[in-house]
């Protein structure tokens, strides 16, 4: 007699197993894949309907105030975040909305961007001339859509990536506070690199940085809590289930009726216990463990964002010079990085623009492309996942300069000395918004903007 088929068998097994209550898994696993689709398809449409608009914000000629002012703007746009009803995540696919604060430099004429949806745009200028009553914002045209967003292109060349932070988010990176001279006070500016290198771009260069922001609940602080409680030594209590509530009530009523009948006292009741009494290890914590355990207190005292980080260097492939994007932007987000705290770096193996080995022109294509079209996007869940921080690191990575750095400003940041300046003609306007041509020699600024 034959032997039966090994298929045969594997089917008999699988109708035997779906029968009798196995059918309940695939259910699960069907239903949950129906949620998923469906939801991002809402989500999707929803963001069809945004409406947004970007703002080009030129700081005071005599602006002496520190990212502290900056700060308190990004403070004041945490205002943006609400809670949403079943009705709206689930139905109409309404997520929490976001913004964009960018620094670019269109072949050495640097501007500093704001991105928001028009809901918003009385918010962001508020909280802004609050800090800065000088400050001249003008409505523009997104400047990446003339850019081409498919790779290989004929004319142009990229590069681009994200960043990421290396530890846990519970700890901070570097802040504009530890960039005080202990003595003099003075402040040493850790963008004033970028900004020169972009200062100094040539024709047909551009280098661009972005940070979206998303304003959160307090949630985060949780699992930053409980990181604390482990490096002191805290006992946690563990979540049971409603199995464990169950013969934790059983074993309450079973201790109880034992001191009923015989008199001794329950575990709980013991003198004694070694694990309640145990002293906090706080005071037992080297140096390196107390500093970090302070760190993180600091960092949770502050309001949090969903932040996610990533820049783009694109330029003519004649002008193409990879270093001049490259190296700026990783020197500058390097200062913001300690050894015993955070770092941030590019996550070039996941979401930069390399490959090795195999395909590799057509693996970097593809990566460039996902590059440029998640940055004209502005895509907060595209790519990299998103990590917090708080708006004491946000002002220090994007913050408008002192004109007290010793860094010549001439070349790096128009500064406004009246109420209203038309940026190059290199940068695009909104629909409404007067434009004056100017003819841009290289390595100079245009001549309509003051140099003071």
């Amino acid at each position: 007699m034959a032997n039966p088929s090994p298929i045969l068998g594997a089917w008999d097994f699988f109708v035997y197993l779906f029968t009798n209550g196995g059918w309940i898994v695939f259910l699960v696993i069907f239903l949950s894949g129906a949620r998923f689709a469906w939801v991002y398809y809402i989500e999707n449409e929803y963001d069809k309907t945004r409406r947004w608009v970007m703002l080009a914000i030129d700081v005071p000629k005599d602006n002496v105030q520190s990212p502290k002012a900056v700060e308190n703007i990004f403070a004041h746009l945490a205002g943006a975040h609400g809670s949403k009803t079943l009705q709206e995540k689930y139905w109409i696919g309404n997520t929490q909305d976001w913004f964009s604060f960018e620094i670019i430099s269109i072949g050495g004429y640097v501007q500093f961007i704001i991105r928001t949806i028009v809901q918003f745009r009385d918010l962001v200028e508020s909280a802004i001339y609050a800090q800065y009553p000088d400050a001249v914002i003008t409505e523009i045209e997104d400047y990446t859509t003339g850019y081409p967003s498919v790779y290989p292109h004929e004319h142009y060349d990229l590069y681009g990536t994200e960043f990421a932070l290396v530890e846990d988010q519970a700890l901070p990176i570097r802040t504009y506070l530890e960039f005080e001279h202990t003595l003099t006070q003075e402040f040493k500016d850790p963008l004033s690199a970028l900004l020169e290198t972009m200062g100094k771009l040539g024709d047909g260069e551009q280098l661009w940085l972005q940070i979206i922001i998303v304003p959160i609940d307090d949630s985060w602080k949780k699992n930053a809590i409980a990181l604390i409680k482990k490096m002191i030594g805290e006992k946690q209590k563990k979540k049971n289930g409603l199995a464990g509530a169950l013969l934790g009530e059983l074993s309450n009523i079973g201790q109880t009726a034992s001191t009923q009948i015989t008199g001794a006292p329950t575990g709980a009741q013991k003198t004694g216990s070694r694990t309640d009494d145990l002293p906090s290890r706080m005071l037992y914590l080297s140096p390196y463990d107390k500093e970090r355990v302070e760190a993180i207190s600091r960092k949770i005292k502050k309001i949090g964002f969903l932040t996610k980080i990533r820049s783009v260097y694109i330029a003519p492939k004649e002008n193409f010079v990879v270093q001049h994007g490259r190296e700026a932007l990783i020197g500058t987000i390097k200062q913001f990085n300690t050894s015993d705290l955070n770092s941030i770096k590019p996550d070039t193996k996941h979401v930069g623009v390399h490959a090795h080995y195999f395909f590799i022109d057509w693996r970097k294509n593809i990566k460039k492309t996902k590059v440029m079209i998640r940055y004209k996007n502005r895509s907060v869940y595209r790519g990299r996942n998103p990590f917090v921080l708080n708006i004491e690191e946000l002002a220090s990575i994007w913050h408008f300069p002192q004109t007290t750095e010793t860094v010549p400003i001439r070349h790096m940041v128009q500064k406004t000395e009246f109420k209203r300046i038309a940026p190059p003609s290199s940068v695009p306007f909104a629909e409404g918004v007067a434009k004056e041509p100017a003819a841009v020699p290289k390595m100079a600024p245009p001549p309509n903007i003051p140099l003071g």
